[in-house]
């Protein structure tokens, strides 16, 4: 990585009723459901329920105020057998400039329906990620069988804002507000997290540093 860099993107992990409050400001939503709407350039996104979809971005943010030279790419990949198949050369088309961060989030290890696919995709993205990216951050593999994550990313504050709810609204045993809100929930929310050089870390309003959870930043891709 580049020392001269210096931009770092802030990661921050909410409730859920704080994400709701930043986006309702009418940001772009990027839709998952159909291969027309899933990919997006702009530069204040969200998507919301990722369960064992892949999701996230490719950001070059710029700390000049006006600079044209600004950008962000959002996606929300369904796992079927057909976004296997072509999503890296539509990702590869629609990213239209040289990177300078990252974010991948979602994946879950199921045996039913397309379930098999979500792994898969979440591999395959993540490589590419990887081919023009030199570090990048991922939270892989939602642990939890009713886990789901919603994202935001404003390319003005360079900031992503997740909130990961441990039960997600289908669980029939837990409460569905139960988002992470500690390490300790993080770390058993994902089953693998890496946070990449160029970002920092939150869990509320509180930044998490590489002494108190070292696996998160010294992690290999």
């Amino acid at each position: 990585m580049d020392n001269k860099i210096s931009f770092k993107s802030k990661i921050q992990f909410v409730d859920y009723s704080k994400f709701r409050r930043i986006i309702k400001d009418g940001c772009a939503f990027i839709e998952y459901k159909t291969n027309t709407c899933d990919i997006l350039s702009c530069s204040d996104f969200y998507t919301e329920n990722i369960r064992t979809c892949s999701a996230g971005g490719f950001v070059k943010p710029i700390r000049r105020l006006f600079s044209p030279f600004k950008k962000a790419l959002g996606f929300h990949i369904l796992n079927d057998k057909k976004n296997l198949e072509h999503t890296i050369l539509r990702l590869q088309s629609a990213l239209n400039f040289t990177p300078s961060g990252g974010l991948l989030i979602g994946g879950k290890k199921l045996y039913e329906k397309n379930g098999k696919y979500s792994l898969l995709n979440f591999e395959k993205i993540k490589t590419f990620m990887g081919s023009v990216l030199p570090d990048f951050s991922f939270f892989q593999q939602q642990r939890y069988l009713y886990g789901q994550t919603h994202i935001h990313y404003s390319l003005s504050k360079d900031t992503w804002t997740i909130c990961s709810e441990i039960n997600g609204e289908n669980n029939l045993k837990g409460l569905p507000d139960k988002c992470v809100s500690t390490v300790e929930d993080l770390s058993k929310h994902f089953k693998k997290i890496h946070i990449a050089r160029q970002d920092s870390l939150f869990i509320g309003d509180k930044e998490i540093t590489k002494s108190e959870a070292p696996y998160f930043f010294t992690g290999s891709r």
